[in-house]
């Protein structure tokens, strides 16, 4: 891998991936992940027998089968918001750490530190949470 590559994997939260045809879709990941996402992809369809997407069963759709379709009005609703929430939460994520990084914290109330240290793996947490759901709400409109 060059490093130009594993620079990008390191900043990137998201690829524009040119599909031909004049598509472009995001991809939310690095390189890295566009790259064995395409790969799981591949596999999928190649052990996938021809009639096995008509014999899945209703409950545990494909994420395959959910591409192209229309989403509900509350979950466009939840995609939509979630650019703007992920961002309020890497702004409050740095404020923190900036706070962290200055060290008057750590010579005042300990109750202090302690809080701002549990809300930022709280925020942590919910950034995770939201990437991944991110990730599967685009999955389904791609």
């Amino acid at each position: 891998m060059s490093h130009d590559r594993s620079f990008l994997d390191n900043v990137s939260r998201a690829c524009l991936v040119f599909e031909g045809d004049g598509v472009v879709s995001e991809f939310v990941g690095g390189y890295s992940d566009w790259m064995r996402y395409q790969r799981e992809q591949a596999q999928r369809v190649a052990a996938a027998p021809a009639g096995a997407r008509s014999s899945a069963s209703p409950s545990a759709p494909t994420r395959a089968a959910g591409r192209g379709r229309k989403l509900s009005y509350m979950v466009q609703r939840e995609l939509d918001a979630l650019p703007e929430r992920l961002q309020a939460l890497e702004a409050e994520k740095e404020r923190i750490e900036s706070l962290l990084a200055d060290g008057s914290l750590y010579r005042g109330a300990p109750e202090a530190l302690q809080a701002q240290l549990q809300r930022l793996a709280v925020i942590a947490s919910e950034l995770e949470s939201g990437y991944a759901r991110w990730a599967e709400l685009e999955s389904l409109t791609n």
